[in-house]
């Protein structure tokens, strides 16, 4: 016989001890969904406090008295972690606070001007338009491609070799390593002592790559010319030479911007083509690529942001979080991902809804830590995401998409496609 008696409902410790530590890793949204039925924030019996509401995420991004856990915060904190193992990347502008926080970050977005902007956007589309052509054997003869493999991997390998000013194929050892290195940037850093330690050596391979390059900076500068000179390893050490930035903060920046930039990338891209060919109006909206296509690219970004999890430690005792006294070092987590599909801010929040209020999302987080990249991650989906759908308007998925291993960056690693 059937049991019909209803399913007993987790309480938000449950649902949170599912989310963050069950392997393989469930689908996320079917569980933000039930922890927005049982309220905006919960503190765990480890007194951390999980936010997972819009509004509360929100207010506490921009929170003064929450900071990002810095290397001070990291010694009180966390006893016995030697940063030495996985820096420079916990010594970037990721991982600092207050004035320090802003010297590097205003150095780094002074580099960001438009016009280089615009310069890669182009080369962009250019080269998504060579990677597309080539598959059009794959696309007459039916064949399945995969998203990640053959259209996300190589344009970002093009982007980020153009964006550093390195030279073509220099990057290549990246797909081999970036399993390792991600790790630096999700919980298991924190819970696995095995990633912690793969980590540790990706980053060190890493440390090597940049060393190498910025060594060899007169031969690169005469070898490639205005690549190099438009490239952002040049105007880092630019920047450090005229005493704007130390030699140490160079190198941490490099090493953020490939650790919190590539798979996060990769994952924005996989996700938005998901996202599209799931939606039943997904389609319908136009080409991202197109002048008026703001409202659309901002909705895909909010449904197929890859940053799920994002902390804080109250610097304060008695702060005060979401109704929630915290003590001094207290660990604030905000679940973006929840916040992101929080039906109190976005009915239909599965849904792609172009009309709702731009910029209402928290995709690239808000207030002092907000996304350098963010600017370059709606180039790249306008470009691969756009030129993908336009030039195979017939494209449609061809199997199951597997998720990757980490929630945070939340990404599929296998799209499986058919082109037409």
């Amino acid at each position: 016989m059937r049991n019909t008696a209803p399913r007993a409902s987790k309480g938000p410790n449950q649902l949170l001890t599912t989310l963050l530590a069950t392997l393989p890793r469930p689908d996320p949204f079917p569980l933000y969904a039930e922890l927005h039925q049982q309220g905006e924030s919960f503190r765990s019996p480890l007194g951390t406090v999980y936010l997972v509401s819009h509004a509360r995420c929100s207010e506490s991004l921009r929170d003064p008295r929450l900071a990002v856990e810095d290397a001070a915060l990291r010694a009180r904190h966390r006893p016995g972690w030697a940063d030495e193992a996985w820096s420079p990347f916990f010594d970037s502008l990721l991982f600092l606070n207050g004035a320090d926080h802003r010297a590097v970050k205003t150095v780094a977005q002074s580099l960001l001007v438009p016009r280089a902007l615009r310069l890669l956007e182009e080369g962009l589309e250019t080269a998504t338009d060579e990677v597309l052509g080539a598959l059009a054997g794959a696309a007459k003869a039916g064949e399945a491609i995969d998203v990640c493999h053959d259209v996300a991997w190589p344009l970002q390998l093009y982007t980020l070799s153009t964006f550093l000013g390195v030279g073509p194929g220099e990057l290549d050892f990246l797909p081999g390593l970036m399993p390792r290195l991600v790790v630096l940037g999700s919980p298991l850093m924190w819970h696995s002592a095995d990633d912690a330690k793969h980590a540790a050596e990706a980053s060190r391979t890493l440390v090597a790559f940049f060393k190498r390059i910025i060594e060899q900076r007169s031969e690169l500068a005469a070898r490639l010319g205005a690549r190099w000179e438009h490239g952002l390893v040049h105007r880092l050490l630019a920047s450090a030479d005229a005493g704007g930035l130390d030699t140490s903060d160079v190198l941490a920046t490099l090493v953020a911007v490939v650790v919190a930039g590539v798979e996060t990338t990769i994952g924005l891209i996989a996700n938005a083509v998901v996202e599209i060919l799931r939606d039943p109006r997904g389609t319908d909206f136009g080409d991202l690529r197109g002048p008026d296509s703001t409202p659309f690219v901002e909705e895909v970004i909010r449904l197929a942001a890859p940053i799920h999890i994002v902390g804080r430690r109250a610097l304060e005792s008695g702060t005060v979080v979401a109704g929630h006294e915290v003590p001094a070092g207290a660990h604030v987590v905000l679940l973006l991902g929840a916040a992101l599909r929080d039906p109190a801010m976005f009915p239909e929040p599965n849904q792609i809804d172009p009309t709702r209020a731009a910029g209402s999302s928290l995709a690239f987080g808000s207030g002092p830590h907000y996304c350098l990249g963010a600017a370059l991650a709606r180039i790249q989906l306008r470009a691969v995401v756009g030129g993908l759908f336009t030039r195979y308007p017939q494209l449609r998925l061809s199997g199951e998409p597997q998720l990757g291993r980490h929630l945070n960056p939340h990404s599929y690693s296998s799209v499986p496609v058919l082109l037409a």
